[in-house]
């Protein structure tokens, strides 16, 4: 049986289920696979009566792990989706959540809307998942202390994840792999939330989301103390660690909602920011990899507010020199699309906008040797504030994100680069 789709609400590929169980009358037929979802779950019930014609029911609440099912006139009614325990797909759909690698392999998904952010009032998420690259399975794993999105994962020295923001009010939490536990750390003396930046004496560097105010959190103390403030003013721009230990800032919008040319360098030992060289075009909602030459790639991002991606402009930051060249442009304009370096040095740019809130399904690859991008594998669903992550074995992760009917997919995809193509666990 196919789970059926609303082509509307939800155009994303579905999954494929065996039939439907038999069921005697007044007995419990075999257990059914759903999964563990506390919300109410948008996809079909299906009733299995006595009489063997298929009657459908319109919704069934998960609430913790107790199933409550729909129950029909001398039918059992069960949900024919996503399994209990280690599945294939999110258990939620999620759009602006994380994903970090943890030290023994796993990734941590956490957070996110669990709807389209056009739809009024969408609820973010507390709920977090494991995806096991042994098994290329999901497991659900402990929930955030608050529901959060759009908020950063750092993962620490010690193997602990720092979680920060996303709630509107800038607390922080840890998750504990150990455990599969989240515990609340630290108070910040304001929203942090824009950046999150592992300095290499273990501290993170976290910057506000707009404006100009940063601090250092200290995981052996687990408390947040103020440092030097940014030059500029700043939002949606990018924080990427140098070789040398400094952080580089660069770009986001001003006061007035104008891309910004200019960059700064944090330095940990000084505890201040200072200007650097400026890029060759303003942006804001761009990437920025740190490169095996100590180099940053910069690339897309918007020069105009609330307009279009620019041409797929891209650039390289030298620390050397403290100035940006230009590089080779992306094939296909983007902005708020993935970039992940790559063991073998390249970078791999996914998905992303290439117009306003227009999500793309292309993916494309730099190559610093050559100074130029071309297209790699396309993914099966287009994807928007969506989170990646590298693999320990080379492959790349890529989960959430919203597409271009505004559906918030719960698809994971996985790029190989044995074969430059993108499939499905």
């Amino acid at each position: 049986m196919t789970a059926p789709t609303d082509p509307e609400n939800d155009p994303q590929p579905q999954p494929q289920y065996p039939p439907a169980p038999p069921v005697a009358p007044g007995a419990w037929g075999p257990s059914a696979n759903v999964p563990v979802n506390p919300t109410w779950y948008p996809y079909p019930v299906y009733g299995i009566p006595t009489k063997g014609s298929r009657k459908r029911a319109k919704a069934a609440v998960l609430v913790g792990a107790l199933l409550v099912l729909a129950v029909g006139a001398g039918a059992l009614f069960y949900i024919a989706h996503a399994p209990f325990g280690p599945s294939r797909n999110l258990g939620s759909p999620r759009v602006e959540g994380t994903a970090t690698t943890l030290q023994d392999g796993r990734v941590l998904v956490a957070g996110g809307f669990s709807a389209s952010l056009d739809a009024d009032g969408s609820p973010a998420l507390a709920t977090a998942e494991l995806f096991d690259p042994n098994t290329d399975t999901i497991s659900p794993t402990g929930s955030m202390t608050r529901p959060r999105a759009d908020q950063t994962a750092t993962l620490l020295q010690d193997g602990r994840v720092l979680i920060l923001g996303g709630d509107e009010t800038g607390t922080a939490e840890l998750y504990d792999p150990k455990t599969g536990a989240f515990a609340a750390t630290g108070k910040p003396s304001a929203d942090f939330s824009g950046s999150a930046t592992l300095l290499k004496d273990g501290r993170v560097l976290v910057i506000e989301p707009s404006g100009t105010a940063a601090a250092l959190y200290d995981p052996k103390t687990g408390q947040f103390t103020p440092t030097g403030s940014m030059v500029d003013y700043r939002m949606w721009y990018s924080a990427t660690l140098l070789a040398d230990g400094r952080v580089l800032v660069a770009g986001g919008l001003d006061k007035d909602f104008a891309a910004q040319k200019t960059s700064e360098l944090y330095d940990p030992t000084t505890g201040s920011f200072t200007l650097t060289g400026a890029m060759s075009i303003a942006r804001s909602n761009h990437s920025a990899t740190l490169l095996p030459d100590g180099r940053v790639l910069v690339a897309g991002g918007q020069e105009i507010y609330n307009t279009t991606p620019d041409p797929g402009h891209a650039e390289l930051y030298d620390p050397a020199t403290g100035t940006f060249t230009t590089t080779g442009s992306m094939v296909v304009p983007r902005e708020f699309q993935t970039a992940t370096l790559l063991p073998e040095g390249r970078v791999l740019i996914t998905g992303g906008a290439n117009d306003i809130d227009r999500a793309e399904a292309t993916a494309e690859l730099y190559d610093p040797r050559t100074g130029e991008f071309s297209l790699t594998g396309q993914m099966a669903v287009h994807r928007l504030w969506q989170a990646a992550a590298l693999l320990q074995d080379g492959r790349v992760l890529v989960v959430g994100g919203q597409g271009n009917a505004k559906a918030v997919s719960t698809m994971v995809e996985l790029w190989d680069p044995k074969t430059g193509r993108f499939s499905q666990p």
